[in-house]
């Protein structure tokens, strides 16, 4: 009785097995960006790692400086920062 309820997957060929290809120009947004800047930092930070600790005080900055980008970006989504 453990029989598949699903069809095995076919195995695919061509193009189609191919990632998406990324323009070398392409920017990530600004919020974006400073994410990415805050988990660079807090991978490679004892104290942003242990969570027990809290955030060290490059990773708090870094942590409000993006806190305050996404809050940029979304009051300017909603038309209040005009």
């Amino acid at each position: 009785m453990d029989q598949p309820t699903d069809p095995p997957a076919q195995h695919q060929t061509g193009a189609t097995t191919r990632p998406a290809l990324i323009a070398s120009a392409t920017r990530l947004s600004p919020m974006q960006e400073a994410y990415g800047g805050y988990t660079r930092h807090a991978l490679g930070c004892p104290a942003c790692t242990d969570v027990d600790r809290g955030r060290c005080r490059e990773g708090e900055q870094l942590w409000r400086d993006y806190h305050e980008i996404s809050d940029q970006a979304y009051r300017k989504l909603a038309g209040e920062d005009l």
